[in-house]
């Protein structure tokens, strides 16, 4: 029956000290720190150097003021607030506009009145579409269809070939191509020799 109570029991809040805390007078504890935060971004570099053509040696760069700044998000738009000056103008172009719309649309039909025209008769004229058999008279140019061609060339015929190589199929090489160079320098030395006998 304990153990029921323990568990539905609210949690004990306890403050535990560490033993090598440092203790403070009160004085101490009144004593007010301030703290001032800036925009300095710790992570860009302040001892950046440049070298100066003009001066023939490295200057140090200070820092400028657009380094600090960080855009986390930006976008261009087209919106205009209702209380600015801009969506005024807009609005009172775009007031004026319909007003000089429809003073035309209403002088345009005094004139057909005066003219002994029906407002809007032009409009509602007949085609005399065939409802049965209507084909509306239309032009159209012709599209040619698309074709690709392509040429590319044969492929080198490919064969494959494998072998193994042993440190003295190596050594047997290089022998019998040092003798080779050995045969062929003495083979130009007795060329030379009977040149010179031949000659005296």
């Amino acid at each position: 029956v304990e153990d029921e109570v323990d568990m539905y029991q609210e949690p004990i809040r306890r403050t535990v000290r560490p033993d090598n805390q440092l203790e403070l007078t009160e004085a101490e504890l009144k004593e007010e720190k301030t703290r001032v935060l800036t925009g300095d971004d710790p992570n860009i570099p302040k001892n950046i150097s440049k070298y100066s053509f003009k001066e023939r040696e490295y200057k140090r760069d200070p820092p400028g003021q657009s380094e600090h700044m960080a855009i986390q998000y930006s976008m261009e738009g087209c919106s205009l607030h209702e209380d600015s000056a801009d969506y005024k103008e807009q609005d009172k172009e775009r007031v004026k506009k319909a007003e000089e719309e429809a003073e035309a649309r209403k002088a345009m039909e005094q004139e057909s009145r005066d003219a002994g025209e029906e407002p809007g008769e032009g409009d509602t004229e007949e085609s005399g579409k065939n409802q049965f058999n209507y084909s509306e008279r239309a032009a159209q140019t012709f599209n040619n269809p698309l074709r690709e061609r392509g040429v590319s060339t044969e492929p080198p015929p490919v064969i494959t070939f494998g072998a193994t190589l042993t440190q003295w199929e190596i050594y047997d090489f290089y022998m019998a191509d040092y003798a080779a160079q050995i045969m062929k320098a003495k083979m130009h030395e007795e060329a030379d020799k009977k040149g010179k006998k031949s000659g005296g």
